[in-house]
């Protein structure tokens, strides 16, 4: 019997014992450094061409009203329309990163705005500008602007706050060098070769998110609390476990039933000689009292 026993204690350790699989945990820990500064300043750069190139078009407006002979809200809408898909895209934006990751994502988004930018030079007319520069432009630079702010969540924890600011920090600067640098290239080269020049910066948003290296898991041991000890047990060998857990249930009963006499023993140290003997000498009724009606007052 002994070494039945015994053969059942060893089985009882190996069972509990969760496989391979259910003992780890693959978790992404932030660096808050390291890599995640290049990171930062890649997105950094993301920021302020994006936004400084849009903020710059009114350098261009003039340039365009009189080329393609349209009125200036025709012109307006351009940049309109390109700064809608630019924050409407948002959604579509986060939806591609979870599938494919954000260096993918963001790099087609950064070649789409580029092409994009550098067809609607040739346009013949506004209409096809409104398509070209300010819908499908639009939507391009969306897909590369949401990769660049996720990314420094996923770099950066105890100094998440800093490095959102710096990276949004990108959005001033832009606006700030990029409206000089756009009249001086529409000066110097004309609005179409300016605008090839932009594309051509607009094109180095590509470069940036090559450096969106997504973080390796590190595995982690996991806790397993009782109760999922108790169901890797049953799936590995109910045998065993049926005999742990009825030994489980009997000293459970026999703790609650101890617990029970120690409570009444209690109850019976409480009630002394002198409180037994004063219910018992006392005249009051434990009967509930009858209620009285309207009709039983006595009246004047």
């Amino acid at each position: 019997m002994k070494p039945v026993k015994e053969k059942e204690k060893q089985s009882a350790v190996k069972v509990s014992q969760p496989p391979y699989d259910e003992e780890y945990d693959y978790i992404k820990i932030p660096p808050d450094g390291g890599y995640g500064w290049v990171v930062l300043i890649a997105c950094f750069l993301i920021n302020m061409i994006i936004d400084g190139f849009l903020y710059a078009f009114g350098a261009i407006s003039d340039d365009l009203k009189s080329h393609h002979k349209c009125q200036e809200w025709a012109v307006s809408l351009v940049i309109s329309i390109a700064c809608s898909c630019y924050l409407l895209s948002a959604p579509l934006a986060s939806a591609l990163c979870n599938k494919w990751g954000c260096r993918p994502i963001g790099m087609i988004g950064g070649l789409i705005a580029a092409v994009s930018v550098a067809a609607s030079v040739f346009a013949p007319n506004i209409q096809l500008m409104w398509l070209l520069f300010g819908f499908i432009g639009g939507i391009g630079m969306g897909l590369v602007y949401l990769p660049s702010i996720v990314m420094v969540g996923y770099y950066f924890d105890e100094k998440r706050a800093i490095a959102t600011g710096i990276v949004t920090a990108g959005t001033g600067i832009g606006s700030i060098t990029f409206g000089p640098l756009s009249r001086f290239l529409f000066d110097r080269f004309g609005w179409q070769y300016g605008l090839l020049i932009l594309a051509a910066i607009l094109l180095n948003c590509v470069i940036c998110c090559i450096f969106m290296q997504p973080l390796k898991a590190v595995r982690k041991q996991r806790i397993l609390r009782p109760i999922e000890l108790s169901d890797v047990a049953n799936v590995a060998n109910p045998t065993v476990t049926s005999h742990l857990l009825s030994e489980k249930q009997e000293t459970d009963v026999n703790t609650k039933s101890s617990s029970t006499h120690h409570s009444h023993n209690n109850l019976d140290l409480c009630l002394s000689p002198m409180g037994k003997r004063s219910r018992a000498n006392s005249t009051a009724s434990i009967r509930p009292r009858r209620s009285i009606k309207a009709d039983d007052a006595i009246r004047p």
